[in-house]
């Protein structure tokens, strides 16, 4: 049986979309050379007898709907009746259904983020934040509670062997400043592992600093633990999971295609999280020389680059392939967003057999598995430059990772100084009074 088609010629408004198809010029011609849609075209040539012309668009974009009614890219020209199926495929939004058909969806997309290599930053307080606040606060209040008490038993004690009922000497306030000091400086050197210079003589106080030793051991080892790894191997990676985080990397320029069902979705949507990315979005056509210097921004960590799933794995795929041995990754966030079907899209102006045939033949083709398989295969390679995170390893400290200690010593030195000037002042002051008296 012949094809009822046999001989009529279809237009097909193309774009290069790796890895859904790829094109080659030949002659001033378009040539669809592999992939899922290169196959279905191919189908379609044999079961409806059909024969196909390919042309790309000015601009190289997908097609959206201007302020002014213009369509640009695939979608455009057939609007413009310049072609009769743009193949995409696309993601089917209201103004796109206005004047197209949608076919049968070919599969699902999400879009996604591509970033470079993680950043990492270097914490110069990072010691600090072993420890949360509330455990900082509990160690604070806990060494001067324990003080202030075992200064009170030191100072009841002294009086009690002394057998006085009223406040002595070693009882009066001067001599319980005396014993605080003591103690405070006890339970703080403990922290340094230094344990305890004098043994308490009496057993409530030899119980009280028991405990309090067994406490310091206890988070002293914690402590030390977790400074160990969080500064030699955990060097604060900096990750972007999902949009939200992308919003909080201010230095960051998210990269989109222009023209596009994701232009639109960020361009014209009412929520909060998409506006404020918009501000920072910056529009590239969807040619290979302009891409690719964006991809060299986005493994510097500069920019990311937000698509569909499978193109992102398509730009990975390329990257790789065109350089095996150069070092190249990436990373894609794992949250992706904006769930929807691709398909193709089909002129009206078709008539209705035809555009009937068409769709019966998709649908086929679609509910064969030959895309999936197809692009499975079209997706080795894929985690060759994905994901690709940097090993953790023990490395030498640098002066960055330290400089927050540092930085305390100094402090601290400071405020030795500030108090040493005052002690002198002072003394200063008092014997030049002692020499007027005398």
């Amino acid at each position: 049986m012949m094809p009822k088609f046999i001989g009529r010629v279809l237009r097909l408004s193309v774009n290069e979309f790796f890895p859904w198809v790829d094109l080659s010029y030949r002659n001033g011609s378009v040539a669809l050379d592999a992939g899922p849609i290169a196959e279905l075209i191919n189908g379609l040539q044999w079961t409806l007898g059909l024969r196909f012309e390919a042309y790309v668009p000015r601009d190289n974009a997908w097609g959206n709907r201007l302020p002014s009614g213009v369509w640009t890219g695939m979608i455009g020209m057939l609007h413009r009746n310049e072609a009769d199926i743009a193949i995409g495929p696309f993601i089917p939004n209201y103004d796109r259904y206005q004047i197209t058909q949608f076919s049968t969806p070919l599969s699902m997309a999400s879009l996604a983020i591509l970033t470079g290599q993680l950043s990492t930053v270097n914490d110069y307080f990072a010691f600090l934040r072993v420890f949360e606040p509330q455990v900082w606060l509990a160690a604070i209040v806990s060494l001067v509670l324990v003080s202030f008490a075992t200064a009170l038993l030191n100072t009841a004690r002294q009086g009690w062997k002394q057998r006085e009922t009223e406040i002595t000497a070693s009882g009066s306030p001067h001599g319980f400043l005396n014993n605080l000091h003591h103690a405070l400086w006890t339970c703080f050197t403990s922290h340094m592992n230094q344990g305890i210079t004098h043994q308490p003589g009496s057993l409530h106080g030899r119980l009280l600093f028991g405990f309090w030793i067994l406490a310091v051991f206890v988070v002293m080892c914690s402590f030390g633990g977790q400074l160990l790894s969080s500064m030699l191997i955990g060097r604060n990676a900096r990750h972007i999971n999902s949009l939200e985080d992308l919003r909080d990397f201010k230095h960051i320029t998210p990269v989109i295609y222009s023209g596009g069902a994701t232009e639109a979705l960020f361009k014209f949507s009412n929520q909060e999280l998409y506006q404020d990315l918009w501000k920072r979005m910056k529009l590239i056509p969807n040619k290979k020389e302009v891409v690719d210097q964006v991809l060299n921004d986005v493994q510097t960590g500069t920019h990311v680059l937000i698509t569909d799933i499978s193109s992102i794995v398509g730009i990975v795929i390329q990257r790789y392939n065109e350089a095996p041995n150069e070092m190249c990754t990436f990373r894609i966030a794992p949250k992706t967003f904006y769930n929807m079907p691709y398909v193709l899209c089909l002129s009206r102006n078709l008539d209705k057999d035809l555009s009937k045939a068409l769709q019966k033949q998709i649908s086929h083709f679609v509910e064969s598995h030959v895309i999936y398989k197809l692009l499975e295969d079209r997706s080795r390679n894929n985690t060759k430059c994905v994901n690709r995170e940097h090993k953790e390893s023990v490395s030498a400290l640098g002066i960055s990772n330290m400089m927050g200690i540092f930085g305390l010593l100094c402090l601290g030195h400071g405020i030795s100084l500030i108090f040493l000037a005052t002690e002198v002042i002072f003394f200063k002051v008092v014997g030049y009074h002692k020499h007027n008296q005398r």
